[in-house]
Formats: C-alpha cells, structure tokens, sequence
C-alpha cells in the first residue's frame, strides 16, 4: 500500500515539477503548522525566516530551529533548519530547506534580517538562493528570491502581520536545452493573531498565491501545562484551512533551554503528515 502511495505523489510531482511546481510545498514549522499555517501575526522564533521575517526582531536570544516532515508518509521528504541571532542591527537569520525524493531535488538558502523601526512596527526581508536538480535528463537550474514583512501591535493583544514571498517573481530554467521554465510561487499572506489570555494565541490569516484561490487560515494554541520552577511548559494546538479543505493538530513541550513540537496534518485523499521539530536558545 505505501509503494502505491509513492508511486501516486511521485507521479503528480514530477510533472508539476518539469512544468510549474518547483517549490510549492511552502507548509512548514511545525508549531505554525499545528496551528493551520495561520502564523504571519504569530512568528516569534528562528521559523519566522519561513512566514514573516519581521518576527525576527521579536528573538531575543540566538536560537537554532530543525524541522521535519515525510509528506503523506511517502518518502518525500522537507526539511528546513533555521538560526537566528539578535544583535545591535536587528535580527539576523539563515535558513536551509530540502525537499524532494529521489527523482528531484529542491534546495534553498535564505539570509534574512529583521529588525524593529518602532516600539510597535518591525520590518523585516529575506535573500533566498534556489537550486533544483532533476536527474541527468531534465538538469539543474538555479535562481533567486526576494522576500518582504512587516509586523505591528496595533492594540494592546492585538497584533498585525504581512508578508509577500518572492516578491521579484523568480523564474527557473534547466540547463537542458528546450526545458520548460518555470515560476516559483508568489504568494501575499496578511494575519492577524489575538492573545485575550496569557497561554492562550488565536490567528487568522488569508494567503494568495498567483494562480490560485484565496486560502483563509484559523489557528488556536492553548497551554496547558506550566512549572515556572522547572521552566516546563505544554503547548496544544489546533487549527483549519481552506483550498484544500484541512485540518491539523500539534503539541509543543518546552523544558528549559529546549523546545519539541509535533503536528499532524490530513489531506482530502491522502494520508496523514507527520511533522517533527527541535529547538534549542544559546
């Protein structure tokens, strides 16, 4: 049964991948994910490289974050790991993303910055570098991206984000003669997150990606379990989307320095995502 699912995903991917589908699995974070992907007023931690690198200017102390999911269980594999590190000039970040299976490759390098203009107003960018490898018939090609955020308290618990990826709508082209070129995905995500209780975070958000429908986004995390003594804390999360329709569930359990978390998310056809993640501040 799962060598049938293999052969499935990898027989949707691979013509996604020759034509228009380079880079599209941009569901990653683990707590982000836990909570619906509604994360562009949340992000708070190294993974904001990923949904809105303004957050960076909110990581106090450096911080390295490891992700990673095998998709539908089919071997196809996306893993991300991110470090960040505050200084005088803002937040520094950088990130590593690999994707694929073993019929393609999809890497990416980002540097990012993000840094506070305000009190209450953060801007932040990223420099992404894309490499894709398609086997020896198809080439490799690379290209860049530009990406922009901005996040802002707007009242008290209330706080607003935006964020737009690729932004200078890369393309990417083989380097065997007559390929297709492809266009990486643009997408224009704004959020809003709402903390009405201390251990309690609700977020929305709605994501356009060229092309496509408007997705809207609904997350809730509640904490559940907390030793200031022991510095412990439990984390549960929950949340939905739209276009697809999904839902997905996550918890985070924090002990002092460290921090794990684990989401799970369905697909209409498909089976069940598992995703893992590990965190730790210097």
């Amino acid at each position: 049964m799962k060598r049938m699912w293999i052969l499935w995903v990898s027989a949707m991917l691979i013509p996604m991948s020759l034509h228009a589908g380079v880079f599209e699995d941009m569901e990653f974070g683990v707590r982000a994910q836990g909570m619906g992907g509604a994360f562009t007023a949340v992000a708070n931690n190294a993974t904001a490289i990923r949904f809105n690198p303004a957050g960076l200017s909110r990581v106090d102390r450096p911080e390295l974050r490891a992700q990673y999911k095998d998709l539908y269980g089919s071997g196809i594999h996306n893993g991300t790991l991110d470090v960040a590190y505050p200084t005088r000039w803002g937040t520094w970040g950088v990130g590593y993303q690999d994707m694929g299976f073993s019929q393609l490759s999809e890497r990416a390098l980002t540097i990012s910055h993000g840094l506070a203009l305000t009190r209450d107003l953060a801007f932040g960018y990223n420099l992404t570098g894309y490499q894709i490898d398609q086997g020896d018939r198809l080439g490799n090609a690379i290209t860049y991206g530009v990406d922009a955020g901005f996040m802002a308290t707007i009242y008290r618990r209330w706080r607003l984000g935006a964020f737009i990826h690729n932004a200078n709508r890369p393309e990417i082209e083989s380097t065997v003669k007559n390929a297709h070129t492809n266009d990486l995905p643009q997408l224009i995500n704004v959020g809003i997150s709402y903390t009405p209780l201390t251990g309690v975070l609700t977020a929305f958000d709605l994501s356009k990606e060229k092309g496509q429908p408007v997705r809207a986004l609904v997350g809730m995390e509640f904490r559940v379990y907390e030793d200031p003594l022991l510095n412990m804390r439990c984390d549960v999360r929950a949340g939905v989307q739209t276009e697809p329709n999904r839902f997905s569930t996550g918890l985070g359990f924090s002990f002092s320095d460290i921090q794990l978390d684990y989401a799970l998310t369905n697909h209409e056809k498909l089976p069940l995502t598992h995703q893992f993640g590990f965190g730790y501040q210097f």
